[in-house]
């Protein structure tokens, strides 16, 4: 063993990763397996609605499986953190895989940076997937779905950021504790919330480049569910954190509000000629994007129609969680799929 790979044993045994999931399913089976093998020394805890009956992780070395029932990911997440004695914890979801230094990275960040509460990196999706999947990995490179947020989809240099999504994000653990972990009633956006306080208590967030995790995109099915019921959590975020970050989140809602006043335009054509105005350049921009960031000709259907349900999805859930619907999006919405 080399100078270097043992430094980098001693740093993995300061470290507990956590992944939730549904059920240890092949892709989850990958991500115990990498997070198991790259960094031996790591504990690895896997937090599960239901038993592992497959054995697909079953005898892994430093590999623990506990059956949680139907709760949330934030929930999982606090579990790990309670179950943990070590003082890193690196958070990563059951569909997502870790490169070789993710731990000791952002392990060196943290034990040099006493400023910095958390650190992550990139979570870039896998080009070698089903169509479906490629078209929408593809939009989220695109400032229309990701938005303030896309530098989680690209490689760019180090810096501070408001926050980082737990597919990929390693914490100190007694500041998680003290921050009382992520909101266990939030279906999604609990990172956000997260991140949000504890920038609040004086923490720092690092964004850096070899921190990094391939997260698999969904396909457009799964793509519609997740960006709905993200946008049925907004109300709350926004309620719990009124700052521009959070407001940030409603432009979807407020540009689905636009585009259904367009029968006005039956009555004041003047208003009906800035409404089509407004939604040509909407489509002409969502075409350009679309050519922009397609890798080829026959993609750019697929990648339009990602981007157009990325863009306005999260805004029809959020008036459906206005108007009443979806109070328990649990109900249409799983996390690893």
């Amino acid at each position: 063993m080399t100078e270097t790979e043992s430094a980098a044993s001693a740093v993995n045994h300061l470290v507990t990763v956590v992944i939730p999931c549904v059920e240890v399913d092949p892709l989850t089976a990958r991500c115990v397996h990498d997070c198991a093998t790259l960094f031996p020394g790591v504990e690895v805890l896997v937090f599960s609605d239901i038993p592992d009956d497959g054995g697909r992780v079953a005898g892994m070395r430093g590999v623990r499986v506990a059956v949680t029932g139907k709760v949330t990911i934030a929930k999982k997440r606090n579990m790990g953190a309670a179950a943990s004695s070590r003082p890193y914890l690196g958070f990563i979801d059951s569909d997502a895989y870790p490169t070789e230094g993710w731990v000791a990275n952002a392990v060196d960040v943290l034990e040099r940076e006493a400023d910095v509460w958390a650190v992550g990196g990139p979570n870039l999706s896998p080009m070698d997937r089903p169509a479906g999947e490629r078209y929408v990995g593809l939009a989220l490179k695109s400032l229309l779905v990701s938005g303030k947020w896309i530098y989680r989809k690209r490689i760019e240099p180090a810096r501070l950021v408001d926050d980082l999504p737990s597919c990929n994000l390693i914490v100190r653990r007694d500041q998680y504790m003290t921050l009382g972990g992520m909101d266990e009633a939030l279906i999604t956006g609990e990172d956000m919330e997260f991140c949000a306080r504890l920038r609040a208590a004086g923490g720092a967030i690092l964004y850096t480049p070899n921190v990094l995790v391939f997260h698999k995109a969904r396909d457009l099915k799964n793509f519609i569910t997740q960006r709905l019921t993200y946008g049925t959590s907004v109300p709350r975020l926004v309620h719990r954190r009124r700052d521009f970050d959070f407001l940030v989140l409603c432009l979807p809602a407020a540009f689905v509000a636009f585009i259904a006043t367009g029968p006005i335009g039956t009555f004041c054509p003047t208003y009906g000629l800035f409404w089509l105005s407004v939604m040509a350049v909407y489509a002409i921009t969502v075409g350009l994007e679309a050519v922009r960031h397609a890798e080829r000709a026959e993609d750019i259907p697929g990648v339009i129609l990602a981007l157009a349900v990325g863009n306005l999805m999260p805004g029809v859930g959020t008036w459906a969680r206005l108007f009443g619907f979806f109070r328990d999006p649990s109900n249409i919405y799983r996390n690893d799929r």
